[in-house]
């Protein structure tokens, strides 16, 4: 496009807020096309290449969403609480836990998608009330690499997309296909 043309284009501006939230959903939605359609038989497998496994990263992506997005807010937690054993999924899936440990206890495919579900929905919730002006204020728990809201939240979700580019080399390793 010619620069004369761009001058001429309307200015389109998303509000940063509604920008977050565009990038939790993308992100949740692409976590879920690349490990809803996948046999359960490749959850736990573990190749040595990547010393890591489908079920880890899930739970990982998971429990970060419960920190990162809910507590670190300051967000409503009882009802993930009420349906997700919270402190044992941090116990399995939290950094320096390794991914081919404890696999017994892990929970099946439908029960960690189904935790993520719930955790996710309240994430959205907890995005949706609230104010612009809330992103500059301070975490409410702290985090090792953010101090505000804002950042928090822009972590969380480039996070959970850096994990998405794990699962799909998994994908690949496993099956030999990628999406």
């Amino acid at each position: 496009m010619q620069k004369e043309a761009l001058l001429h284009q309307p200015f389109i501006c998303m509000e940063e807020l509604d920008l977050i939230r565009q990038q939790f959903r993308r992100s949740q939605e692409w976590t879920l096309k690349l490990v809803e359609g996948l046999d359960e038989q490749y959850w736990k497998q573990t190749p040595p290449e990547v010393n890591s496994n489908i079920n880890w990263q899930v739970g990982h992506i998971t429990t970060s969403l419960y920190f990162q997005a809910l507590v670190c807010i300051g967000g409503s937690r009882e009802k993930v609480k009420n349906e997700v054993p919270v402190q044992e999924y941090i116990s399995l899936y939290k950094r320096g836990t390794g991914a081919a440990e404890r696999l017994g206890e892990k929970p099946g495919k439908a029960e960690l998608l189904q935790a993520m579900a719930t955790i996710f929905q309240e994430v959205e919730r907890a995005l949706t009330e609230m104010e612009p002006g809330a992103l500059n204020e301070p975490v409410a728990v702290s985090h090792p690499l953010a101090k505000t809201k804002r950042e928090v939240l822009s972590w969380c979700s480039h996070h959970q997309m850096w994990h998405n580019g794990i699962i799909s080399l998994l994908r690949r390793l496993l099956t030999g296909q990628s999406i």
